[in-house]
């Protein structure tokens, strides 16, 4: 029986294989430029197999993910003194997992979940040295990630529960005929600022689940729109 792990070295020598002289003209010419759009592709592929509920699918998928960490590791590894390769990668991960668990592999407390989140942001904000939770975020984020990352989920429920507030006090204003004296209110814009966000991103998104409750389930008159009120947008 292999030993756990003997895969990950053979995925190594194989892509050794491929990148060394004799080898595959393909895949000797990649860079990390040029495997931007596989990665990418991959990882929504993985999002979409966890989605929709397949097992098996999400196995491959994860591969394709870990051939791309084995792939980018290989060309780095090309640079010689200047480079870096996979163990480099997982050293640094593994670093990274013991300093943020300090309730694991040092004398901190952290009894729930909770905490444990609160002391990762914190310990993230100390190494990066960054003041706000927007800092950081990838500039080719999609909006609506970025909004969930500035947006801790705990407070998730809270903002979805004040969007619904807002959508009801401006169906009542438009009954009233007091619409533009509401939309003045900077209590009422800034949740319709952050749905107009939603929407456009539910209409070009092809994995739209930050938002998803299981208290909030669109279509179950909690939620603001009704099923079917958005197309899917079709992805070619």
């Amino acid at each position: 029986m292999a030993k756990r792990g003997e895969s990950v070295l053979d995925l190594i020598e194989v892509m050794d294989r491929l990148r060394s002289p004799g080898g595959c003209p393909w895949d000797a010419r990649q860079t990390h430029q040029s495997l931007v759009e596989y990665l990418v592709e991959e990882a929504y592929e993985t999002v979409e197999a966890i989605e929709g509920g397949d097992d098996s699918g999400l196995r491959e998928e994860l591969g394709d993910l870990l051939l791309q960490v084995v792939f980018h590791a290989r060309i780095a590894q090309e640079r010689g003194d200047k480079g870096w390769d996979v163990d480099d990668v997982a050293r640094g991960i593994v670093e990274k997992l013991i300093r943020r668990h300090p309730h694991v592999f040092a004398d901190a407390d952290a009894d729930t979940a909770e905490q444990v989140e609160a002391n990762w942001h914190a310990l993230k904000a100390e190494e990066k040295g960054r003041a706000s939770v927007a800092d950081g975020i990838p500039a080719h984020l999609p909006a609506l990630r970025q909004l969930a990352k500035e947006f801790p989920t705990k407070y998730t429920e809270a903002c979805l529960a004040k969007l619904q507030t807002t959508f009801e006090g401006l169906h009542e204003a438009w009954a009233d005929g007091t619409t533009k004296e509401f939309l003045r209110r900077p209590q009422s814009r800034k949740p319709l600022a952050i749905s107009v966000v939603w929407v456009l991103c539910r209409l070009r998104s092809r994995t739209i689940s930050i938002f998803r409750l299981q208290k909030h389930p669109r279509g179950t008159g909690n939620w603001p729109w009704p099923v079917g009120a958005f197309p899917t947008p079709v992805v070619r």
